[in-house]
């Protein structure tokens, strides 16, 4: 497959995310958007790097069932949703609402995901069209719960269930997408995704409602 049609194959759901936003949201920054999207984009970089470096020892490389869910537990869910989390504090949030914050959020955890896509697809992954459709899916909601997270401590109303559940949904998420299609253990991961967007819903509400 052509280079360049992979990337835009791959980038179509953030152009997409970010064109619907910027139009239909009247409060939308464009350059905030845009800075939203550089430091999703940035987050790989440590996070592959740690990934790769901490994947390598021994507890991590047994091949149980066991070390494969402290796996993507700790690697998958905790690092890559510290690192979500942290580069929204980078975010400016003068006179920026909860909807537009987590537009932000939801942006920048998207190009993470798109990012990530790209690397899966330009490594050899042959289950693309999957990938797009749920680890974008389960980036975003998190990325989304993430941002519910820094909201509420910039207006010191800290809830940290939001993050916790981030991290938890999105490693249980990771280990069991990493079954293979015909084992009935994969379609879990479908679930984590109900799971995780009912997730959204509800604590957005707490949020809202406080």
């Amino acid at each position: 497959m052509n280079v360049v049609a992979v990337i835009v194959l791959c980038m179509i759901p953030l152009v997409a995310a970010f064109l619907c936003t910027a139009l239909l949201m009247k409060s939308f920054k464009v350059m905030h958007g845009l800075l939203a999207c550089l430091l999703g984009a940035l987050v790989v970089i440590p996070v592959s790097l740690i990934q790769f470096f901490l994947g390598r020892t021994e507890y991590f490389t047994s091949g149980t069932l066991i070390s494969l869910l402290l796996q993507t537990v700790l690697l998958n869910g905790i690092i890559e949703e510290v690192f979500k989390m942290s580069v929204l504090f980078l975010i400016p949030a003068k006179n920026v609402q909860l909807k537009e914050f987590l537009a932000y959020s939801a942006l920048s955890a998207l190009t993470l995901a798109c990012v990530e896509t790209l690397i899966y697809l330009v490594g050899g992954s042959h289950a693309f069209e999957l990938r797009l459709l749920t680890a974008v899916v389960i980036h975003v909601c998190c990325g989304f719960l993430c941002g519910l997270f820094v909201y509420t401590v910039r207006h010191a109303s800290t809830k940290f269930a939001p993050f916790v559940f981030a991290m938890l949904l999105h490693g249980i998420y990771d280990y069991f997408a990493m079954f293979p299609l015909k084992s009935p253990f994969f379609y879990f991961s479908i679930a984590v995704i109900l799971v995780a967007i009912v997730e959204c819903r509800v604590r957005y509400r707490s949020v809202t409602s406080a």
